[in-house]
């Protein structure tokens, strides 16, 4: 597990200022392999991740990387693709290895903790602690911290030491800070490990100024406490994919009745901040305009990894972006307009019916796996709020793919053992590891049922079987 947590952080570390030194940048490859040695070769146990109750999820992964290979961006080496795609395939085999071992024997909220939490939470505590030692990605001004300056500080936007950017790190805090108050505010187990996360990143998310990043985990908190934590089966979760298509409409019409309010301006950074969506209305009616006539050639599959460069429409939003470098290659900013580009129709539909496989990973553990299922709600939640005026899926902003994979990877395997514990049903002399819930917790454990029989039973369920046993 520790070795697993290393190799993350370094993952998650941007090295791009020590690019040109290759040990650097296969750093990760070699961890990651070290450890598939130990829990493959060494172990040699079956290989899961080829079951098809992950096969969406598998083939996500493949589209990732053959929409690297066809990339149509000249400035990226071949060399560079494959390291990039060899350390995305070691990361997926390794975690996913390591993760699925581990969770067979202990409770389920602790490896959530142990595997996606707390390598995000100690990477993020190296870079504040970087920056109270004085450390910056950048010394130029990227603008004043609005809401910091409502506290009357009169502080610069913070770009911290190892973030590959201050809207793609933004985007990672997020993710943090959303989980981090389920975690502390609903879960209530664990709650230390949770509170440090929360203390954590609303600092770091109020130093980046990152607006987004607070109130889309505010508003998922409040939906989780107030409404779904109240129901005995979660009911309209069929509307969270969706929300990409119809959030843009609905944000820019909310936005443009702010800027004629007096509130517009307690969040807005200028005049036109709010009007045009911080500029996104311009980039997506420009990426929208693309798909009015359909190429199959491109429509279909997509255009490959940067697929708003190849289609010739980053080059048409670049000014907006001033003399910033690589603004020809700027995402469009939606995280459905991104997918669509890239991966094509093909992709998207594959996207959607990943999310809808945690949606119902969500809704059958939702008694069995409580405080695992708040958690997978809440970041799916999180992915598709942010994704509307963020590219939350592929490569643009480093890191946030392998966050996807890490945390919605536990909603597959719940899935799992809830087909396998199904199937084992009619063999009776059959025992799978099952979860079960007690006082709050979780936990996959042998049946103690002598015929075998396995299925997703409760805490109160497991201390009648216990009490009919003695």
């Amino acid at each position: 597990m520790y070795r697993l947590t290393i190799a993350l952080i370094i993952l998650f570390t941007n090295f791009s200022d020590f690019a040109h030194y290759t040990i650097v940048r296969i750093l990760p490859i070699i961890f990651f392999s070290a450890i598939i040695f130990q829990e493959l070769i060494i172990k040699k146990p079956k290989i899961n991740f080829l079951n098809r109750n992950f096969c969406l999820l598998n083939i996500l992964a493949v589209i990732l990387i053959i929409s690297i290979i066809i990339s149509t961006r000249k400035d990226v080496s071949i060399d560079l693709r494959a390291f990039r795609i060899l350390t995305f395939l070691s990361f997926v085999i390794a975690f996913f290895n390591t993760a699925f071992n581990y969770v067979k024997n202990n409770d389920l909220l602790t490896t959530f903790v142990n595997f996606a939490y707390k390598p995000l939470l100690f990477f993020l505590s190296i870079n504040l602690f970087l920056f109270f030692l004085g450390f910056k990605a950048s010394d130029y001004n990227i603008g004043q911290a609005v809401i910091l300056s409502y506290f009357g500080l009169a502080i610069e936007r913070v770009e911290f030491f190892l973030s590959p950017g201050i809207n793609a790190y933004g985007a990672v805090l997020g993710i943090a800070f959303n989980l981090s108050l389920i975690g502390f505010g609903i879960v209530k187990q664990k709650r230390n490990i949770f509170l440090s996360g929360l203390i954590i990143s609303l600092i770091s998310l109020l130093l980046t100024d990152s607006r987004g990043a607070i109130i889309f985990p505010v508003i998922i908190y409040c939906s989780i406490k107030f409404f779904f934590s109240n129901l005995k089966k979660p009911k309209l979760l069929w509307i969270v994919p969706i929300i990409g298509f119809v959030g843009p409409f609905l944000l820019l019409s909310t936005l443009l009745f702010l800027s004629q309010t007096d509130y517009g301006a307690v969040v807005s950074r200028s005049s036109e901040d709010l009007a045009t969506g911080n500029a996104r209305s311009i980039i997506w009616g420009i990426a929208f305009n693309d798909f009015l006539a359909f190429k199959p050639e491109h429509h279909l599959f997509g255009y490959g990894e940067y697929g708003q460069y190849a289609a010739g429409l980053s080059q048409q939003w670049s000014y907006i972006f001033g003399d910033n470098e690589n603004a020809e290659f700027m995402h469009p900013h939606n995280i459905f307009l991104s997918i669509a580009l890239d991966y094509g129709y093909f992709g998207l539909i594959i996207f959607t019916l990943v999310q809808y496989s945690i949606i119902k990973a969500i809704i059958i553990s939702w008694t069995s796996q409580r405080e695992v299922s708040y958690l997978l709600l809440g970041n799916i939640l999180y992915f598709n709020l942010a994704g509307i005026t963020e590219t939350m899926f592929g490569f643009y902003y480093q890191n946030i793919v392998y966050l996807f994979f890490m945390i919605n990877l536990f909603a597959f395997i719940l899935r799992y053992f809830n087909k396998k514990n199904q199937s084992a049903n009619v063999r009776s002399n059959q025992i799978y590891p099952i979860p079960y819930s007690a006082s709050g917790g979780t936990s996959f454990e042998r049946s103690p049922i002598h015929a075998g029989l396995v299925q997703f039973r409760s805490g109160e369920e497991k201390q009648e079987l216990s009490a009919a046993n003695s």
